[in-house]
């Protein structure tokens, strides 16, 4: 299927979405009062020690960015809106905050691009997360109660609400230590998998209720787990248990309404979770080894494959079987996130080729996908990574904050004005060394 000797083409919808995605946190700077800031201010949680800071500028540059998403032929923006910001104490609402939201959200709408709102992207207020987050009995109102706000004020502009990004990256910071609030803790991070899944529930009817416009959805990141070394019981074992607790068990619940962790003994039916989806976003970067004599239990880079900055080895053939297990669900697909950190923009240019031929593989097969949101518009602060990771399509200089479209945004821009990849365009943007 995936022989580049027989690409000639790969077409696409002449309706289908095309953008890129960011999150608050990540570009806008000066967000002080989320969980996120205060882990940055631990000694050795962010590499170098980095601190998020002003990041991008985002927050005052947003016009001049969305205006490089249009130039770029992009028809859809994926976004985050910082809940810490919104509703910095519980139960107040920041009533300028709200307003300057509206004005970013407008300024999509001007320039004809649909608005896809990320909700929860990581960060938490800090009232909440003091609270427990999610493994607090109750926490989901707290969310709903800010969901709702959301939708009363800007659901005549957003198109697509995102309960949350890859809500089973939890485990990184209640289960791997790598994120807030740095804990190793299996029952604890089951309860806030659970907590989470009962907010998307509560959120959705939420933002329903209070908005008669706008699809709703939840975005998933999947990776196939493999053992680390073929036919070891112990490796073996822990696949399947971070395949349940990455993949398995959230799909699971959102198709049959089952919340089911059985390390806490979590094992209960929420009203309003199963049917909640109006269309599911699927996040693609790498499949995974488990390691199960490892600390973490995981290993990232699969031997024999290629690797990016983040240490991440990278195989479409593994998008095509994210899409087909998603497509389990029987609603629309939207990629919400595809892309690589990498210095090399040939590299860049390689990657979105191969991932799209994937994508118009499994359009001509009759999977229903309707769009493809490229990881991410900017560079930006990469999370415990800090600055190091080049994710975007538009270079920023952290020093300056200039902007600067790289080769692979006009390679994907082609392909957005043309509705198709072809063999063509790929040798054009890439030297012989790089061809397939």
């Amino acid at each position: 299927m995936l022989s580049f000797k027989k690409f000639d083409r790969a077409a696409f919808p002449e309706n289908f979405l095309w953008g890129a995605a960011t999150s608050a946190y990540q570009v806008e700077g000066g967000n002080t009062k989320n969980q996120w800031y205060l882990f940055e201010q631990e000694p050795g949680r962010i590499e170098r020690n980095e601190k998020c800071g002003r990041a991008c500028g985002h927050y005052e540059r947003f016009e001049e960015d969305f205006e490089l998403a249009a130039s770029l032929n992009h028809n859809a923006h994926r976004l985050g809106i910082e809940w810490s910001r919104i509703c910095p104490e519980q139960g107040k609402f920041d009533s300028a905050e709200i307003g300057h939201y509206r004005r970013v959200f407008e300024a999509l709408k001007k320039r004809g691009i649909k608005i896809f709102l990320t909700l929860h992207h990581f960060t938490e207020p800090v009232w909440f997360f003091k609270q427990g987050s999610f493994s607090r009995p109750g926490a989901e109102q707290d969310f709903a109660a800010y969901c709702e706000r959301c939708a009363l004020e800007y659901g005549d502009l957003v198109d697509f609400w995102i309960t949350y990004n890859e809500p089973q990256v939890a485990l990184m910071g209640w289960l791997w230590g790598v994120m807030p609030p740095g804990k190793r803790d299996l029952e604890l991070a089951c309860r806030v998998l659970a907590g989470q899944l009962k907010g998307h529930a509560a959120a959705c009817s939420a933002i329903k209720g209070a908005s008669a416009q706008g699809q709703v959805g939840i975005v998933m990141t999947t990776s196939e787990f493999q053992p680390h070394r073929v036919g070891d019981f112990l490796d073996q074992l822990f696949c399947e248990l971070y395949d349940w607790l990455w993949t398995e068990g959230h799909l699971r619940a959102l198709a049959t309404g089952r919340i089911s962790f059985p390390w806490i003994g979590e094992d209960e039916i929420v009203p309003h979770l199963a049917g909640s989806l109006d269309w599911l976003g699927l996040n693609y970067y790498c499949d995974l080894r488990a390691n199960s004599r490892s600390q973490r239990k995981t290993t990232k880079v699969i031997p024999g494959e290629r690797v990016t900055e983040m240490g991440w080895s990278w195989n479409p053939e593994g998008f095509y079987r994210a899409i087909e297990r998603f497509a389990r669900l029987g609603i629309p697909l939207y990629c919400t996130e595809n892309g690589m950190a990498t210095n090399d923009d040939y590299e860049r240019v390689r990657f979105i080729s191969e991932h799209l031929r994937v994508l118009g593989t499994a359009l001509a097969e009759g999977f229903d996908i309707r769009g493809y949101l490229h990881w991410s518009l900017l560079d930006n602060f990469e999370w415990a990574c800090g600055y190091r990771p080049r994710f975007g399509l538009v270079e920023v200089d952290y020093e300056t904050l200039e902007r600067k479209v790289r080769p692979s945004a006009r390679f994907l821009a082609e392909i957005i004005e043309k509705s198709e990849l072809s063999r063509e365009l790929i040798e054009r943007y890439l030297p012989e060394a790089y061809r397939f």
